[in-house]
């Protein structure tokens, strides 16, 4: 029987006093102390992402979007050049389930650049005029998303797993966006964009108590409760499809698998970290060494876990050339039936944890990798005690318990594929493997 590593073998990882700070508002407010240079970094989450957004999230794409292009004060060039004197920058962003700002700037200026960020989320101007552009943009870039082999297997993929659920939309049409007014994204955001169930976190050289004190100051007038309603939990098929989308004139064959996973805040996610970083997740791993370094099929072949607020699944991915489809594919499930039927080596466990250590370390060591880290967790529902506790969680998994969680979300039979590519050539040799192949 395996034992699993002494503890003292991965040191705890540090990171300072984490202050916490729930405002009236019903901001939540995460403020470290980071003094590497003189600067800070802001992360904004608030729930309203584009599985929030019954248009397809063409009103969310909008929203985050036009955002930045001026307030009801400032013009978008006014925005800008009053940032660049701060030395500071601001950005949104949109996912499937966070509206965000993210931005960076000298700690010495931190009070003024808090006053940008507050008149932003108060004062928005979603004028006529900008949205226009913002949405000539966004028809640009969801044509070119549209005729992407890899988004297209991502979009057949969610669809497959997610069925009718929101996370199972796939990208929208160019036509689609004309149909959002600049009132749309506006009430949108409006709806969104509230302080009750939104997190801040903000790391940087400051003392955190006046950091918090400074937020609160500046935003004391962003008021107001989310009107958005959340999407329902998401199910994630573990019916086992297989899914060939044509795509004549194909060099290569975009080859995606997933299956449910489990939140981070399970009790047998590090079993299944672990276990899915010996298979796929690290260029160490059995499906590197099989696919790419002894059969020479796809250059990097890679498997993860993606999580969201309503669902977490595990990911396989691979781009192989049309003629090696099929044995591509049948090298994949075999790697996948080994790991979720044979106890995996204590040597491959100690690398594995080693590597998720050490890469965890490397990733806090900057203001940004640390507000990044700690944005996600805490808009997990999840806290800085995640973060401290990560190598002791590591250190406790066995071989067994890794074993366990392989044979229960990496099983082939559980797992749905789906594979883009030339199906001339390629559906026959693939059925003789799958004889349910789907198209």
């Amino acid at each position: 029987m395996s034992t699993s590593y002494e503890v003292g073998e991965l040191p705890a990882i540090k990171i300072g006093r984490v202050a916490e700070h729930q405002s009236e508002s019903g901001l939540k407010i995460v403020a470290l102390r980071h003094t590497s240079v003189p600067r800070f970094h802001i992360r904004l989450k608030m729930p309203g992402g584009k599985a929030w957004d019954s248009h397809n999230g063409n009103r969310a794409r909008i929203a985050s979007s036009a955002l930045m292009t001026g307030t009801k004060n400032r013009s978008d060039a006014e925005l800008a050049q009053e940032l660049q004197g701060l030395g500071a920058s601001l950005s949104a962003g949109i996912g499937l389930d966070h509206l965000s700002l993210s931005g960076s700037g000298l700690s010495a200026n931190l009070k003024d650049y808090l006053a940008i960020l507050a008149e932003v989320l108060t004062s928005p101007a979603f004028s006529r005029d900008e949205v226009k552009v913002v949405k000539e943009q966004t028809k640009q870039g969801l044509s070119i998303r549209r005729s992407d082999p890899s988004v297209i297997a991502h979009d057949r993929l969610v669809r497959a797993i997610y069925g009718s659920h929101p996370y199972g939309r796939t990208t929208p049409s160019p036509e689609s966006v004309e149909r959002v007014r600049s009132r749309d994204a506006h009430e949108y955001f409006k709806a969104h964009a509230r302080p009750d169930h939104a997190v801040l976190v903000i790391v940087g050289d400051f003392k955190p108590a006046q950091a918090i004190r400074l937020i609160e100051d500046a935003m004391g007038g962003w008021r107001g409760r989310s009107r958005g309603r959340r999407p329902a939990r998401a199910p994630v098929s573990d019916r086992g499809t297989t899914l060939l989308v044509d795509r004549p004139g194909a060099v290569q064959t975009n080859i995606r698998i997933a299956g449910p996973a489990v939140p981070r805040s399970s009790p047998d996610y590090f079993d299944l970290v672990l276990a899915n970083t010996i298979f796929g997740g690290y260029f160490s791993s059995r499906l590197v060494e099989r696919v790419r370094e002894e059969r020479g099929y796809s250059y990097s072949p890679r498997s993860s876990i993606e999580h969201h607020r309503r669902a977490s699944v595990l990911k396989v991915s691979a781009d192989v050339a049309t003629e090696v489809t099929a044995a591509a594919l049948v090298e994949i499930r075999y790697e996948l039936g080994r790991i979720a039927t044979a106890p995996v080596s204590q040597s491959e466990l100690d690398a594995a944890r080693t590597y998720i250590a050490g890469t965890t370390a490397l990733s806090i060591q900057t203001q940004a990798g640390i507000a990044g880290y700690l944005s996600t967790l805490y808009s997990a529902g999840l806290d800085a005690s995640y973060l401290r506790s990560l190598n002791k969680r590591l250190a406790e998994v066995t071989i067994e318990s890794v074993s366990e969680a392989a044979g229960k979300y990496l099983a082939p039979p559980g797992l749905t594929t789906v594979m883009v590519g030339d199906s001339q050539q390629t559906a026959d040799a693939v059925r003789a493997i799958e004889p349910r192949l789907k198209s």
